[in-house]
């Protein structure tokens, strides 16, 4: 009976384990965002979520600056002529 015991423990350490590895990840789902896609208000966001993001409100503001449109690219200014 004992052996049961401590497998249904074990069990519910491993289900207790993956919940928290997956709060983790979703917690720091807007870093991850914000840096894979080279925001420049990468620093910010990390901040907001590290501080804040326990917070229902602090995380969906910060998955919103990772998600916040990348300015338009612009060519080197003189790009035309070639490299000097």
């Amino acid at each position: 009976m004992s052996v049961a015991v401590a497998q249904d423990a074990a069990g519910v350490g491993i289900g207790l384990a993956i919940w928290i590895w997956f709060g983790v990840f979703v917690w720091i789902a807007p870093v991850i965002i914000a840096v894979a896609r080279q925001n420049r208000n990468r620093n910010q966001v990390i901040v907001v979520d590290l501080l804040l993001g326990w917070t229902g409100i602090g995380w969906v503001v910060a998955l919103v600056m990772a998600l916040k449109p990348l300015p338009p690219q612009f060519p080197p200014a003189y790009a035309q002529y070639g490299p000097r």
